[in-house]
């Protein structure tokens, strides 16, 4: 039996369901709302792996949108510039956050819409006045900076764990060394055990003395600043101001007193001029004497070695002067007396030799003993012109010997007596602390008291 199929109707309704899939389709395309749409450009800095055509774009979780599309920034090749197509609708402000996110673990890219002030003006009204597309900057996904900071952390962890294995291939041999050094080490100090505890029970007997040293430290510093306490400050500074006097005067009088050593250096200079002529003298009367017969002469020759005899120890006095003028100041006014005594006794002396010489020219009628006593008289004059210089210069260096004498010795006597009795009685306190410390803690005498130990009843 043949069927017969009517083809106007089969196509007719093939036809329907062409159109109903394509009616289909196309109302799956549009975007959500069937509302008006508005295109947005999104700038994102940075990578936007994951993120293609057909993307969502959502606003607080709710599809609004999709990207229709992905460019660089020709100005800046780091901006990639996601094109989208969202709800015109929508409260997209200046203070609107956007950020690229991801799907779970499928790594599938979006861009989200969060916030915004809703009483500034959207975005979209912005730009339709100025004639621009609207554009908003979003911050890069936090997953890609996560992924990103794991990979640095991780190429870092690489290069620490090379260098790691290069240390430990440098210090293998050493360590290996150490370890030997260490293991020799124990054994010794496992076969030294007993010595080891001698050691230490030394160091603790030096640690017990060191504290018994401390102990009596502490008291002797103690009984010293007792023993400064002691001492009158007022005293002290006397004895300062005294010093600091005495060093002011001896500052004074220094140029007058090398003055006085010029003086008398100059005084010893002549007198030692004086003792060489004395010897050319004493030559000549020898030659007198030995041409004149020892029994007229004997009275003169007598009398000239008094009159030498008188000149040396003149001259002895007066270079223990010049020596210990320094040192003996008490002595001045001696030594100037028996320098003055020295000047008379070379004057009567003088006298002397010219009588004794008149003597002896009556005695030798001779030319001869003219001659001598000639030269002889010429020697005593010139022995007088001396004594004359010793006794004019003597003069001013005694009055400068005495000035000196007077002021400055005097100081010096004070300050040594002060110094010495200053020094005395910290001998004596310190003498007292040695033998009883405890008077800087009771007082009084320090005698220990004694009492009866007898039990009572």
């Amino acid at each position: 039996m043949e069927t017969k199929a009517n083809y106007v109707t089969v196509g007719a309704f093939t036809l329907l369901v062409f159109l109903a899939g394509f009616a289909i389709v196309y109302w799956v395309a549009r975007v959500d709302t069937g509302g008006q749409t508005s295109r947005l450009d999104v700038v994102i800095e940075g990578s936007v792996t994951g993120l293609g055509v057909g993307s969502l774009v959502k606003f607080n979780g709710i599809d609004v949108g999709k990207v229709t599309g992905l460019s660089f920034d020709e100005a800046n090749p780091r901006l990639v510039i996601a094109r989208t197509v969202v709800s015109g609708d929508l409260p997209i402000s200046r203070s609107t956050k956007a950020q690229l996110g991801s799907t779970g673990l499928t790594g599938i890219a979006f861009i989200e819409f969060q916030g915004g002030d809703p009483n500034e003006p959207s975005i979209f009204d912005l730009a339709e006045q100025q004639g621009k597309i609207p554009t908003v900057k979003a911050d890069p996904s936090s997953i890609n900076d996560l992924l990103a900071t794991a990979q640095d952390i991780f190429n870092r962890a690489d290069r620490i764990l090379s260098t790691l294995e290069t240390a430990v291939d440098d210090i293998r041999e050493p360590l290996n060394t150490t370890l030997e050094n260490a293991a020799t080490f124990s054994d010794a100090l496992a076969k030294n055990s007993d010595q080891i505890d001698n050691f230490l029970e030394g160091v603790g007997g030096v640690g017990q003395a060191l504290a018994d040293v401390s102990g009596k430290l502490d008291t002797a510093l103690k009984s010293i600043e007792g023993l400064l306490k002691a001492v009158d400050p007022d005293k002290v500074a006397s004895i300062v101001d005294n010093v600091d006097g005495f060093t002011g005067n001896l500052n004074k009088v220094s140029n007058q007193f090398e003055d006085v050593v010029g003086k008398v250096q100059s005084v010893a200079t002549d007198l030692q001029g004086i003792g060489g002529r004395l010897g050319d003298t004493f030559d000549r009367l020898d030659k007198v004497l030995d041409a004149v017969p020892p029994e007229q002469i004997t009275a003169a020759v007598e009398d000239i070695a008094n009159a030498g005899k008188s000149a040396q120890a003149s001259l002895a006095e007066v270079e223990k002067l010049t020596q210990g003028l320094g040192e003996r100041g008490e002595d001045i006014q001696g030594i100037i007396s028996n320098t003055q005594q020295l000047a008379e006794r070379l004057n009567a002396a003088s006298v002397r030799i010219d009588g004794i010489l008149a003597k002896a020219d009556g005695l030798l009628g001779s030319d001869e003993g003219e001659s001598l006593m000639a030269e002889t008289r010429k020697t005593l004059e010139a022995f007088r012109k001396t004594a004359e210089t010793l006794n004019a210069r003597i003069n001013t260096v005694s009055d400068g010997l005495e000035r000196f004498s007077d002021r400055g010795l005097a100081d010096a006597t004070a300050l040594i007596n002060e110094t010495r009795r200053s020094v005395n009685r910290i001998e004596r306190a310190i003498t007292d602390l040695e033998r009883n410390p405890q008077r800087l803690i009771f007082g009084g005498e320090g005698d220990v008291k004694t009492y009866n130990g007898r039990q009572r009843r």
